[in-house]
C-alpha cells in the first residue's frame, strides 16, 4: 500500500469543479466499489499518463503478469510430477539407478521399510 502524505491543492471554478467530477464518475479504473467518484485517483492518473510515468507502470505491471504466469505454470507442473509420482508411475528398481537407491526409514517399531 502506498502512502500519501503531500498534499497538493489547486483552484477551480465551479463549472470545472463539475466537469472533473462528471469525468471522473465515467472513468470506471479510478471509481470506488460503491461507483463513486475518487477525484485524487482521477488527477493522480491524468498527471502521471501525462508525465509518461503510467506507461512505465503498465510495462512493470505486464513484466509482473508475465512472471506470475510462468510461477504459476511450474506450479502446475510439479502438481503433475506429483501426482505421477504418487499413482505409481514411476517405480525404482534398485537395478535400474544406481543413482537412486532405496532410501530407508526407521519406524516407530524400529523395523525398516522400502520408501522408493
Amino acid at each position: 500500500m502506498i502512502i500519501r502524505s503531500v498534499v497538493v491543492r489547486t483552484r477551480l471554478s465551479e463549472k470545472e469543479y463539475e466537469k472533473l467530477k462528471k469525468m471522473a464518475k465515467t472513468d470506471h479504473e479510478t471509481c470506488v466499489k460503491s461507483g463513486k467518484e475518487n477525484l485524487s485517483a482521477y488527477i493522480r492518473k491524468c498527471v502521471l499518463h501525462e508525465s509518461g510515468q503510467a506507461k512505465e507502470n503498465e510495462k512493470l505491471n505486464r513484466e509482473v503478469r508475465e512472471l506470475t504466469y510462468q510461477i504459476r505454470k511450474i506450479g502446475v507442473n510439479i502438481n503433475q510430477v506429483t501426482k505421477k509420482i504418487n499413482e505409481g508411475y514411476y517405480q525404482a528398481e534398485e537395478s535400474e539407478s544406481p543413482l537412486l537407491p532405496s532410501l530407508q526409514v526407521s519406524g516407530p517399531d524400529q523395523h525398516r521399510r522400502n520408501i522408493l
